[in-house]
């Protein structure tokens, strides 16, 4: 790579070297020759990409993976059987730990669960609000994930909460529907 000043303009020329091939380019798109000074430069992968992010349509490119990753950790959690959050037991039911719920979500969907943690402002590491919000996420993609959703239907039932209420939580994802949590009670 070389770098001169022509007329106060900055030029990058840019050679790549094959078996067979030499290319040499000049770059004079500005964004361009920043993100090659950061990798001539040694530069950090955070550095790069916040380059990158400074031009809306590398943004758009960056989520754009990041979404796609989202949903490759989204589909191998919803698609197994042994699913963390699915209730498929009593038993299930009364060994939930937040803690462990916490560091099995962070070891199979890192990727989600760094953007929920980045949400909260809580000094703990494990954050109920994060587990509460990514068994949301997931029993809006598959109503058999519903750990979660039995727990608080239990303690919401329990507390005394009519069956108004209790409806209206069951539509927004908060808990199992009304009379799911009343066949789960009879068994």
């Amino acid at each position: 790579m070389q770098t001169k000043t022509i007329n106060s303009d900055f030029v990058v020329k840019v050679m790549v070297k094959s078996m067979e091939n030499e290319h040499t380019y000049i770059v004079h798109d500005k964004m361009q020759q920043k993100l090659i000074k950061v990798l001539v430069n040694k530069g950090t992968e955070s550095a790069f990409c916040k380059h990158l992010s400074k031009k809306q349509a590398y943004r758009a490119a960056m989520t754009e993976v990041v979404k796609k990753q989202i949903v490759k950790e989204i589909q191998e959690v919803v698609k197994r059987r042994e699913s963390l959050l699915r209730c498929s037991s009593n038993e299930i039911l009364f060994n939930f730990d937040w803690n462990t719920t916490y560091s099995s979500l962070e070891k199979k969907m890192p990727t989600l669960m760094s953007l929920l943690k980045c949400t909260v402002i809580s000094k703990k590491k494990c954050s109920p609000h994060i587990v509460m919000a990514a068994s949301i996420l997931l029993y809006a993609r598959n109503q058999t994930i519903n750990l979660i959703q039995y727990i608080l239907g239990i303690i919401l039932d329990s507390s005394g909460l009519t069956r108004g209420p209790q409806y209206c939580s069951s539509n927004w994802a908060y808990s199992i529907p009304y009379k799911y949590l009343q066949q789960k009670k009879r068994i």
